[in-house]
């Protein structure tokens, strides 16, 4: 807990990767030309079929898991264009033009409000259930204008 609050200097939300499909083929892109470079292939992209799927993936390991999958994609290629049959098998085996989405997660504000709600307003006990620190958890209140009185 020391350690955590000692790198814990600034806090930076990010939404997950399947909340920013309009970053997917900037970070793919990225990503094919640090392959085609480290490793001396010629890829030059993917095929639309390859990056529409990737794009409809939910993308459960974020951009770990989009940087894999690429690299994946790198060893199986046998042209200049990574296919859809070049990507991991979740990904081939999706069924064709169908979204892969997972059933989303509560957003942020909904967690707190359900830790709040358990915890009968108990601003510490929520804070505890959440992982985080009171101070934390007051400025999200604040952030998300959740009236707590209401919850409780």
């Amino acid at each position: 807990e020391d350690f955590y609050y000692r790198i814990r200097v600034f806090e930076i939300n990010l939404p997950p990767l399947r909340d920013r499909v309009e970053d997917i083929p900037l970070l793919i892109d990225a990503l094919v030309a640090e392959f085609a470079r480290t490793r001396g292939k010629p890829v030059h992209g993917l095929t639309g079929n390859a990056l529409e799927r990737l794009c409809h993936y939910s993308w459960p390991g974020n951009v770990r898991e989009l940087r894999n999958a690429i690299e994946h994609g790198f060893v199986t290629v046998r042209g200049d264009r990574i296919t859809l049959e070049d990507l991991p098998p979740e990904l081939r085996e999706a069924e064709a033009g169908a979204p892969v989405r997972r059933q989303q997660e509560p957003s942020e504000r909904d967690r707190i409000v359900s830790a709040l709600r358990h915890s009968q307003g108990n601003r510490t006990r929520a804070a505890e259930t959440l992982g985080i620190s009171r101070v934390t958890l007051w400025k999200k209140i604040a952030k998300y204008e959740i009236d707590v009185d209401a919850i409780a």
